[in-house]
């Protein structure tokens, strides 16, 4: 998962937010030379000007903006194109809610994500799954999205049996996710969708693979097995520090 900063001084944004947001964007593309494009991500192209006026050393126009001799585009959820290559990209997403965010998260060129929300409430829930941290405290959003140790390994041995099956989102993989899940039932883990999506995240599964598994693991009771499974052989075999952090 790529790295994700967002910056909120008081209780609503700021034309200092986005001047420091752009600052640390800058900065941080001199740190790493694969970063070709640093592009801005808006709701409407509507909103641009009320969003980017008051911004110290800031140029712009409807498709394109420079800052301090940094050129880049700007998107919206309807125009918005990954650059293709992998990691090559900082998009930075002002004034935007939960479900913009989601729609651009799972491109691949995004290096870092950097977010300045209009106001807190309307994204807290992707900067916490996300992993977020604040741009001045360098601190993680607070949050109670974790995992017990044994959800952590059963996110790992789902890894594995993707790598040598097929992606986890892909309908071959629902047994293996749902076996997980009747494993961590029967000893008693209980999990949500949340928690679940943050850590598939944060072990480096995918946006699809991640929202396969929490979907499944998200379940109230156990799913029908296929077979007669030995879940008491599987939990020897899940519960290893082997799937910690492969």
């Amino acid at each position: 998962m790529y790295k994700t900063v967002y910056n909120l001084a008081g209780g609503c944004f700021s034309p200092t937010d986005i001047e420091r947001i752009l600052d640390f964007a800058i900065n941080f593309q001199k740190g790493v030379p694969s970063i070709s494009d640093i592009n801005l991500y808006v709701p409407t192209q509507g909103c641009i000007g009320s969003i980017l006026a008051g911004v110290n050393c800031l140029k712009y126009g409807i498709h394109s903006f420079s800052y301090k001799g940094v050129s880049g585009n700007i998107y919206t959820p309807r125009s918005y194109e990954s650059g293709g290559v992998s990691q090559s990209e900082i998009l930075i997403a002002l004034c935007v809610d939960n479900n913009i965010l989601r729609k651009v998260e799972s491109s691949p060129s995004i290096a870092i994500m950097l977010v300045v929300p209009e106001m807190m409430s309307a994204c807290e829930y992707w900067l916490q799954v996300h992993s977020a941290t604040n741009l001045v405290t360098g601190k993680e959003i607070p949050n109670n999205l974790s995992v017990s140790p044994l959800a952590n390994r059963v996110i790992g041995w789902l890894k594995d049996q993707s790598v040598m099956e097929a992606p986890l989102s892909h309908i071959t993989m629902r047994p293996y996710i749902k076996d997980g899940f009747n494993v961590l039932y029967k000893n008693g883990v209980k999990v949500s969708y949340d928690s679940i999506l943050k850590q598939c995240l944060l072990r480096g599964l995918s946006h699809s693979d991640s929202d396969a598994v929490a979907k499944f693991m998200n379940a109230t009771a156990p799913y029908r097995p296929v077979g007669k499974p030995d879940y008491d052989y599987m939990l020897k075999w899940i519960d290893d520090a082997k799937w910690d952090s492969n």
